[in-house]
């Protein structure tokens, strides 16, 4: 489900950017919000989002499979 919702995402963008970049920014902003569906659900249970005061973030990992 959630490489699905990405990949349509990724259709949006040039394929000159790196898709780790699109990547990290859509999980950025999944995360920024409350889930609205299933699949940012899922990515709330399993990755967290950490930002300090300069507004660099960091995306861990909250549980086993989120980690992987």
């Amino acid at each position: 489900m959630i490489i699905k919702a990405f990949s349509q995402h990724l259709k949006q963008f040039s394929s000159e950017i790196p898709s780790v970049i699109l990547l990290s920014a859509w999980l950025k902003e999944r995360l920024s919000k409350n889930p609205e569906n299933n699949v940012e659900r899922i990515i709330h249970n399993e990755i967290g989002i950490l930002t300090n005061k300069q507004g660099f973030y960091l995306l861990i990992g909250k549980s086993n499979s989120g980690k992987v």
